[in-house]
């Protein structure tokens, strides 16, 4: 009874609990987003489905890419923390392009037109600019932790517990 109390607590160590703030930390990213991203392609449905499909695919891509490689890293969570600062960098990034925006989206709707689906394109367009980076990022975190965490409680505890933390800070966020 002791040991399985001993691998419940390793479970619940400060990586995986690093994972709620990450969750609260990517909705308040696509909120904020949207929103500095409504003032360049306004606050039609088009342009809020254009910004959350850009967001929703680089999470989705950035889990599908490091799914390639991160059963072959030795130290995941090192790649984890690396991740975690590079989401960090890449949205003060992204911050620093929210002026240029504009400009960009104007020139997208003079090269290419004005109709319905170049408008759409153009403003998913702009919207990957700035959301997409960070976003693959953060998709990437989820498998990274994932496989840190297999080590110490298997596949399915693992996952669970990772997806967990994650939707109670999403929640909060």
């Amino acid at each position: 009874a002791a040991e399985l109390g001993q691998d419940r607590l390793a479970r619940w160590n400060p990586a995986l609990l690093a994972y709620g703030p990450i969750g609260f930390t990517s909705l308040v990213y696509e909120v904020t987003w949207t929103r500095a991203l409504s003032m360049v392609m306004g606050s039609s449905i088009y342009a809020f489905a254009c910004m959350l499909a850009a967001f929703l695919f680089g999470i989705a891509a950035g889990s599908l890419l490091a799914r390639g490689f991160v059963d072959r890293l030795r130290r995941p969570l090192v790649a984890y923390a690396v991740g975690i600062a590079a989401v960090g960098l890449l949205s003060l990034v992204s911050l620093s392009l929210l002026p240029l925006l504009p400009g960009a989206f104007m020139a997208l709707v003079r090269r290419f037109g004005g109709t319905a689906g170049m408008l759409a394109l153009s403003q998913f367009a702009v919207a990957s600019c700035a959301m997409l980076p960070p976003a693959l990022v953060l998709g990437a975190l989820f498998p990274l932790l994932s496989r840190a965490q297999t080590a110490a409680s298997g596949a399915s505890p693992a996952v669970g517990d990772v997806y967990f933390v994650n939707t109670i800070g999403s929640a909060l966020g």
